[in-house]
């Protein structure tokens, strides 16, 4: 584990996400650049949150220097972090394949879509009682 010291350039808060994007700078004097998951480690320490709820991204470390600038963006919820970055963000970040993901994501589509049509199905009923209760008095 490399030893580094991390900086909070810009905070920038997303409410209708659900959460924050964070931009910093990372000095790691003589040692490589810190791995994502040593960073995702630290932000979830100081922002007192579960790492499996923070993505780092956009590492990118200046020839010659010892100092990198970073993105990362921490969610309030799973749920929210499912739902909005891509499949294959995730299967990085969890080790669950792309496509278990798109599956699990297809499979609530699909209830989503039965219980539109049950809805559906029960208003039309209503409306034709309606109707036949009107042309039948």
């Amino acid at each position: 584990m490399s030893s580094f010291t991390l900086t909070i350039t810009h905070t920038i808060p997303n409410p209708l996400l659900s959460r924050q994007l964070i931009k910093v700078k990372l000095a790691h004097p003589n040692s490589s650049t810190p791995k994502k998951d040593e960073i995702t480690k630290k932000l979830a320490y100081l922002f007192q949150t579960d790492p499996s709820l923070v993505i780092v991204r956009n590492c990118r470390t200046a020839f010659g220097l010892h100092e990198t600038t970073a993105e990362a963006k921490i969610y309030e919820e799973i749920s929210t972090l499912n739902s909005t970055e891509h499949s294959y963000v995730i299967a990085r970040k969890t080790g669950v394949v792309a496509d278990k993901i798109q599956e699990k994501r297809n499979i609530k589509c699909l209830d989503l879509y039965e219980e539109i049509c049950e809805l559906l199905l029960r208003k039309k009923k209503e409306i034709n009682k309606l109707i036949c209760g009107v042309f039948f008095i």
